[in-house]
């Protein structure tokens, strides 16, 4: 660089000396150019033409003015200063390569039917002899989106003359218009005379196997992804100037994700952790940058998990027997947040020590990605979420709900989610992965994180009751829900969980303060109608309450209430009949049960979820203490009886 500021300084000084040299300002502007500064270049040129004489300018310096100028981006520019020259000298005194030019500065500008004459004249000359005019324009009509026009002159350049256009470059530039213009076959095509050619060209790579896959030809996408490794891996061994020939290849991170994203297409779990898994965790390794702390968990987890993957899926293929790997459901059709699909039946013992047996001498096959670009950056966070969402969810459907749960919890901690939506549903897949893992902790604190963003919503709360359910006393959460209501005194969620709480305690007058402060917010919510009138019934059942009726009066106003609010449906019917049944009052109770039982008669027997089970036992229990031991024994035979 220096030499170069060097020789730039004294071509800057004979330029005060022969002032306006053509020869000195070409290698000044070539040097300029060279280290970055096209706008200092085209000052130079410009103050070198305006010393020339209008009508007489050196046409080889205004052809590198104007290309300056389109190298800038900076069109207009380009297309008035030829505007002027040519209203000077006519354009028949202008050489055919400033016309090109010329026009493809009005393209870019707009203008296309204002250069097409221009086109039409280069296209009447030689091929051979303009060669580069051809092969710029079509690049223009491609970056123009305007592929129908550019493969005419590309084809020109392959068949008619120039040999020398009939390699890589120009097959990968006939592909992409034909891919533009939707005729896969023939993109293929120049694709694979590319592969054949530079089986190491990662563009062409990239592009055949997204063709492949748009095509639903994942296996063909594959073949292409693996002959492109193998290309480069027979690169790396032939390179005399690495001295150890096993440094993992060079291969870039977008091959590896796009070819596990194939094989998760066909179901092939094992080849999609074996491509995504080390790229992900060289991610994670990239973005900690100034972080010292990290697990050095990854390479022994990857083995173990790899090779006993590997053991399990050979065993398989030999005994022909599915249950030692369980399947993985990619879509969960049920409506549950954290379905990981029906887990497979355990391996035997046997073949569970089998993949035990090599764990401290693993040798695993899969090439770390060294390329230095973040593979966040390269293949955009959407696609990076997806990838590791995937990944995660794979890992945890096969039971590494660890390896998942800490892929996750790096990901936040080294990573920012722009997205917040994205982050959102990976805390819900780390609560997934943690009650049915038996993380609790961990997944604790993920779903207090979701809690905090989202206090409002009723399905994140029943997520928060059924995790704390599962972990049982291994979770202290009332402190959390107690600081959550301060800061957010008007979420009902919130407000009927600390209400429930306080039940629980048997503190009703507690329960109902907080239940009547969700009652004001939404009074038309049935479930609060029922709880209200359940904590009532629970006060009244109290030795120490004196106005006994009273309250139980105000109980079966508000069951009531749920009961009009529900339009008596087979719920409703229920709760009022269980209530009447609990404080002993049966000849009320007698007859909500037995609506219960008649809706599920006219519903038939396709109707799985009803409570008619429960209805016809408590209808038993009130027959026998009544000694109508004939009615129970009726009503058991009709419903309890298999």
């Amino acid at each position: 660089m220096n030499d170069y500021k060097n020789g730039i300084e004294g071509l800057q000084q004979l330029l005060k000396i022969r002032k306006g040299d053509p020869e000195i300002t070409k290698e000044l502007v070539n040097m300029l150019n060279h280290i970055g500064e096209p706008k200092k270049a085209i000052a130079v040129v410009q103050e070198c033409l305006d010393k020339m004489p209008k009508d007489a300018p050196n046409l080889n310096l205004v052809n590198m003015l104007v290309e300056l100028h389109m190298g800038l981006g900076d069109f207009s520019a380009g297309y008035t200063f030829v505007d002027g020259l040519i209203n000077r000298l006519g354009q028949t005194k202008i050489p055919l390569d400033i016309l090109v030019n010329y026009a493809i500065c009005l393209s870019y500008s707009g203008n296309i039917p204002q250069a097409d004459p221009i086109f039409e004249a280069l296209l009447q000359q030689p091929v051979q002899q303009y060669n580069d005019l051809f092969f710029s324009v079509a690049e223009t009509f491609m970056a123009l989106n305007v592929p129908e026009r550019a493969v005419p002159i590309l084809e020109l350049l392959l068949n008619n003359y120039s040999s020398e256009y009939d390699r890589p470059v120009v097959w990968m530039k006939m592909a992409q218009c034909y891919k533009s213009m939707n005729h896969l076959q023939s993109a293929i095509t120049y694709l694979e005379r590319v592969m054949s050619k530079e089986p190491t060209n990662l563009d062409a790579t990239l592009m055949l196997g997204n063709i492949y896959k748009e095509n639903d030809q994942p296996e063909k996408g594959i073949m292409a992804y693996d002959a492109h490794i193998r290309g480069i891996d027979s690169t790396k061994a032939f390179n005399t100037d690495i001295q150890d020939p096993d440094t993992p290849s060079e291969v870039d991170p977008r091959v590896w994700v796009e070819k596990g994203f194939l094989h998760y297409s066909l179901n092939e779990m094992i080849p999609f952790l074996e491509s995504v898994l080390p790229t992900i965790d060289q991610s994670l390794q990239m973005a900690q940058n100034h972080y010292t702390s990290r697990k050095k968990h990854s390479k022994r987890n990857y083995a173990v998990l790899l090779n006993a993957s590997r053991k399990a899926s050979r065993l398989n293929a030999n005994n022909n027997n599915n249950s030692i790997l369980p399947p993985v459901v990619r879509e969960d059709q049920s409506g549950n947040l954290f379905f990981f699909g029906r887990r497979g039946q355990k391996p035997p013992d046997d073949a569970m020590e089998e993949f035990m047996e090599e764990d401290d001498n693993i040798n695993i096959n899969v090439e770390k990605p060294v390329n230095p670009v973040h593979l966040v950056v390269i293949i955009g966070q959407d696609r990076y979420y997806d990838l590791l969402y995937k990944a995660c969810q794979v890992l945890a459907n096969m039971e590494y709900y660890e390896l998942a749960s800490s892929l996750i919890s790096e990901s936040f901690h080294f990573l920012e989610f722009i997205d917040r939506a994205k982050a959102y549903q990976l805390r819900l897949l780390d609560v997934g992965i943690g009650i049915n893992s038996g993380r609790y902790l961990a997944s604790f604190n993920s779903v207090r994180i979701i809690c905090s963003k989202k206090p409002n919503s009723p399905l994140v709360w029943n997520l928060f009751v059924k995790l704390v359910t599962v972990a049982g006393s291994f979770i202290s959460h009332s402190k959390f829900i107690e600081r959550l209501v301060v800061r957010h005194p008007t979420s009902v969620p919130l407000i009927m969980l600390e209400a429930h709480h306080r039940l629980l305690a048997e503190s009703y007058f507690g329960a109902l303060k907080n239940y009547f402060k969700a009652y004001r917010i939404t009074p038309n919510e049935p479930i609060i109608s029922l709880c209200i009138g359940s904590a009532y019934l629970g006060l009244a059942m109290s030795r120490k309450m004196t106005n006994r009726h009273d309250i139980v009066l105000r109980a079966f106003t508000f069951l009531h209430k749920y009961h009009q609010l529900l339009d008596g449906n087979e719920e409703a019917c229920y709760n009022l009949g269980r209530a009447f049944h609990q404080i002993g009052l049966t000849y009320l109770a007698i007859p909500h049960y037995e609506k219960v039982l008649q809706m599920n008669d006219e519903k038939g027997e396709g109707n799985a979820n009803n409570l008619s089970k429960e209805a016809a036992w408590n209808l038993v229990l009130i027959y026998r203490n009544s000694n109508s031991l004939d009615m129970a024994r009726e009503v058991m035979s009709k419903y309890l009886v298999v």
